[in-house]
């Protein structure tokens, strides 16, 4: 065998050989890992300048970045959360791929369930959103933290809902306010939006999308299932204020117990309501209405269907009033005990047109309702 002819059988035992070799498996990406090894990604596809959440990490990651610019903000420390947000929104293109750069909000491109692993990135479903505290309000009214940010702008749910939201927190350490969104303050707007079989159990400013709001245009959303706290404490909103904002068709389900300050969709109102309704069971002590527990602006087209149960100024519409109502009307039961008050129910600058409320349905008091009847008469 010449030297040419062993070259050429070496070579091809040595490629024998190779294919006998078993290969490595590539191991599989899935969830957030998973975008590391695509191209960069456009996180605003419709171009409408709003982040797009597809998992709830990233529903998550709002928290470090309160004025939705797609940049993480800076830390209590000094320091930015960077890492955090960037581990929900991985590989991004600049600026989130928000047309010239200007991001204003969040939307979110799917339901969204806490007990589904297919809402997760990673897959598995997160026991700390279920269990224990449950998840932690993004925003908070609670100065004594470090971590008192308030989110600001635009949160769009596209018809979309979020299911099972959890949250336990009635310890003394947890002063601030409960929702999925604990506070929002700005010109933002929370829209289209639906939270499903929600379990929130909190202290002050308790609600079941948010815990207080000051500013923020909130519409065509709604809420279902348990809430419970101490004080301000509503099946949609715990506290809403500033009197220009406009809230207009939103609606809860929710069964709401509370001790002051409770209703069935909104425990403490500011704002003008409009085209709004509650239809759950509303228990509670001072202040208590089937739809607002105290309101102090305009309340028009909304109704209450619920029961409701208290002992001092209780409404089936409205528990303490200042507002101004306008064809609005409440259909529930009223139950009640305890000294009676003039503040109950009803209030000299509220004015009535439509005439849908009865005297009984303001006043819910046996040694005013003949007082309550004389002046609604002359509305």
């Amino acid at each position: 065998m010449n030297y040419r002819t062993k070259i050429v059988s070496a070579m091809i035992a040595l490629a024998a050989a190779i294919l006998l070799i078993p290969s490595s498996p590539v191991p599989a990406l899935d969830g957030a890992n998973a975008a590391y090894a695509q191209s960069p990604i456009d996180y605003d596809r419709d171009n409408d300048g709003l982040i797009e959440i597809a998992y709830l990490e990233q529903l998550n990651a709002i928290r470090w970045d309160m004025d939705s610019d797609g940049e993480a903000d800076e830390g209590p420390n000094g320091v930015y959360y960077t890492d955090d947000y960037t581990a929900a929104f991985p590989n991004s293109i600049d600026y989130m791929g928000c047309p010239s750069g200007k991001c204003h909000g969040y939307e979110l491109t799917r339901n969204l369930d806490f007990n589904n692993a297919s809402s997760y990135a990673s897959k598995v479903v997160n026991r700390d959103w279920i269990s224990g505290n449950g998840w932690l309000p993004i925003g908070s009214t609670d100065e004594s933290l470090e971590d008192d940010r308030e989110f600001e702008t635009t949160f769009d749910g596209n018809g979309h809902t979020i299911a099972n939201l959890y949250i336990n927190r009635v310890g003394d350490a947890d002063t601030g306010s409960s929702g999925l969104f604990g506070y929002l303050w700005g010109v933002g707007e929370i829209r289209s939006i639906g939270l499903i079989s929600v379990n929130i159990t909190g202290r002050e400013q308790v609600g079941g999308l948010i815990g207080a709001s000051e500013s923020t245009r909130i519409s065509d959303s709604y809420t279902t299932g348990t809430i419970k706290g101490i004080s301000e404490v509503g099946g949609l909103a715990g506290s809403v204020y500033d009197s220009k904002v406009a809230i207009t068709n939103i609606y809860s389900t929710c069964s709401v117990t509370g001790k002051r300050n409770v209703g069935g969709l909104l425990g403490t109102n500011g704002a003008r309501i409009i085209g709004s309704y509650a239809t759950g069971e509303v228990i509670g002590e001072n202040s208590v209405g089937g739809l607002i527990g105290s309101a102090s602006n305009f309340v028009s087209e909304s109704r209450a269907s619920g029961k409701v149960r208290g002992i001092q100024n209780v409404g089936g519409l409205i528990g303490s009033s200042y507002a101004h109502i306008d064809s609005s009307r409440a259909d529930g039961s009223v139950i009640y005990r305890g000294n009676a008050s003039r503040r109950t129910g009803w209030r000299r600058r509220e004015r009535l047109r439509g005439r849908r409320l009865s005297y009984a349905q303001l006043c819910h008091r046996r040694r005013i309702r003949r007082e309550c009847s004389r002046r609604i008469s002359r509305l």
